[in-house]
């Protein structure tokens, strides 16, 4: 195994000669770019979020040794001079990646045979697969299968294929050029006046301790605002008074009345205490804990528990019994009892007040 060689502070991994034949056949290429495409009655829209998906797949198919390959043509001669995909593979992707809104694929063609004809033929298209899924059953979800050259692409405005090759003179080169902009660009920012590893490392540290401190205060301001929003939410949720459907409020409303009106014909009730039952029962501020149970947590609902408290109540005596003394002493029961029943309905209706403020 050849060993790294150093040179100008970059490593190489062949020594002067073999360095320029490495990689003269991998070549970068625009395949696609955000937009959408029309291919017969097929619209097929492209954007940032969908190329990264399909890097992605490339990626992790590449990791479990699935090619995409690139194929000379799409096939679409005549059956008897239709060559099949192994003939048509010219080389295959190893790389991808995306620069703002286009696609970027590098290709290892085969050999120079194959990147004459993609000088010649510079234009590409991708087929995409919805669903794909290798031999041992591992999904990648949509993903690129293969890139096709062609001399009439979907996606227009394509630029050429790219080389990926530097001689070490050249990358040298372009590396200088690039750290001279690179320390420009530093001292700039930074506004140093002299730009080296001393003061480099000091104005770094200072960026650094500022940054903190604002993430800092950042840090302190999301728990204060964190805290204020969760009382108010749960404020909120305090002063929330419980609703239910109309429907359901129907419903249980007219069994509850119904209720109310055996008690009236089993003498436990008078017309009258029904109606402010009802009235108390039908109040808009309670009346979801009055009449559902898994709104106000009882195994019944409240107002199912007070009709049956009632069912227990002594008789209304309306009837004359031996004289004028029976027929006055029925009236005193009825109306007691009747003082009794509106005392207990404003005790109720205070109760329910306290348990839903």
């Amino acid at each position: 195994m050849t060993k790294p060689i150093k040179t100008n502070g970059m490593l190489f991994s062949a020594p002067v000669g073999e360095m320029e034949r490495v990689g003269t056949t991998k070549y970068i290429k625009d395949v696609i770019k955000n937009g959408t495409y029309v291919q017969g009655d097929v619209r097929v829209p492209v954007d940032s979020e969908r190329q990264d998906k399909w890097i992605d797949a490339f990626f992790s198919m590449t990791a479990n040794g699935v090619k995409v390959p690139l194929f000379s043509d799409h096939g679409e001669d005549s059956q008897s001079e239709r060559k099949n995909p192994s003939q048509r593979t010219i080389g295959y992707a190893t790389d991808a990646f995306r620069k703002g809104d286009t696609l970027y694929v590098v290709h290892d063609f085969a050999d120079q045979d194959c990147v004459t004809m993609a000088k010649r033929v510079d234009q590409v298209s991708v087929k995409i697969e919805k669903d794909v899924t290798d031999g041992e059953g591992r999904n990648y979800g949509e993903a690129i299968t293969h890139i096709t050259l062609t001399p009439k692409p979907v996606v227009p405005n394509q630029e050429s294929f790219i080389p990926l090759t530097f001689s070490r003179e050249e990358q040298t080169q372009e590396t200088e050029k690039m750290d001279e902009k690179t320390l420009k660009a530093l001292q700039d920012g930074f506004g140093l006046t002299e730009l080296t590893e001393e003061t480099f490392v000091d104005a770094l540290v200072g960026e650094f301790s500022k940054t903190a401190a604002r993430v800092k205060e950042m840090e302190k301001a999301r728990t204060t605002l964190q805290a204020s929003l969760d009382s108010a939410n749960a404020e909120a949720d305090k002063n929330k008074r419980p609703t239910l459907q109309p429907e359901l409020i129907d419903a249980l409303s007219e069994g509850v009345e119904a209720k109310l009106d055996t008690l009236v014909e089993l003498s436990r009730i008078t017309p009258a205490t029904k109606g402010k039952l009802l009235e108390l029962f039908g109040a808009e501020n309670v009346q979801a804990v009055m009449l559902s149970r898994s709104v106000s947590k009882t195994d019944k609902s409240i107002a199912v528990q007070v009709c049956e408290i009632l069912k227990d109540n002594d008789v209304v005596k309306t009837g004359s019994k031996t004289g004028s003394q029976a027929v006055e002493l029925s009236r005193e029961d009825a109306e007691q009892k009747a003082t009794d029943q509106a005392e207990m309905i404003k005790q109720m209706a205070a109760m329910v007040d306290g348990v839903t403020a």
